[in-house]
């Protein structure tokens, strides 16, 4: 299969209700999500949108995540998305657009859009997260903000295909014992909202 026909499929997969896209037990992401989402209670929670770039790097498929500096309000020093709060007048597509320009200087149009992935709430930061997809068949020089990115990484995708990377954990919050997943890649190990988030991704794939 070609990259561009690995890109179609996906797209078409996206476009499909979660029951359709492989996804399945134990590892359905909206039941975890909804756990997690259901320990606060009711809680305002600020909409913010992530985006999983692929792009063509030699011969395959790549991903940028990044590692967050120490002045950032949020998840300071963790493996990331690029993303971020959605601004006044924008919509949660186009901050997940800005925001990759403003983390990485990439310059997308909403044409890079594919699909996105289930929404869900982080209790901790209070945030709502809308993961997007994005493809491009090339990249130019990214500049990352010195000030967000600590550096930035670009594993392949078959390192978050390769079942040897993933991992759970028993995690704790608010009284309530749940299973997280987590990955160790060469890069560091990627756990939290980024992970839920690689993890929907992964089986729709796998699916």
């Amino acid at each position: 299969m070609s990259h561009l026909q690995f890109i179609s499929r996906l797209k078409t997969k996206l476009s499909l209700p979660a029951s359709r896209q492989g996804i399945h037990p134990p590892w359905r992401n909206i039941n975890y999500k909804k756990s997690i989402n259901d320990i606060k209670g009711s809680i305002n929670y600020r909409p913010a949108a992530v985006l999983i770039l692929l792009f063509l790097k030699g011969q395959s498929i790549h991903f940028f995540l990044t590692k967050r500096t120490n002045n950032v309000d949020h998840h300071k020093g963790q493996i990331s998305l690029p993303g971020g709060a959605r601004e006044t007048g924008e919509t949660i597509q186009e901050t997940a657009l800005r925001e990759t320009w403003e983390e990485l200087g990439i310059d997308l149009g909403s044409d890079a859009i594919i699909g996105n992935l289930t929404p869900f709430n982080i209790p901790v930061s209070k945030f709502q997260i809308h993961p997007f997809i994005g493809w491009s068949n090339s990249l130019s020089e990214i500049h990352p903000d010195p000030q967000e990115v600590e550096k930035v990484f670009i594993p392949p995708l078959s390192s978050l295909l390769d079942d040897s990377n993933f991992f759970t954990e028993t995690r704790h919050y608010n009284g309530t014992n749940y299973q997280a997943p987590y990955y160790v890649f060469p890069e560091g190990k990627v756990w939290g909202a980024t992970a839920i988030i690689l993890t929907e991704l992964k089986q729709i794939i796998s699916g």
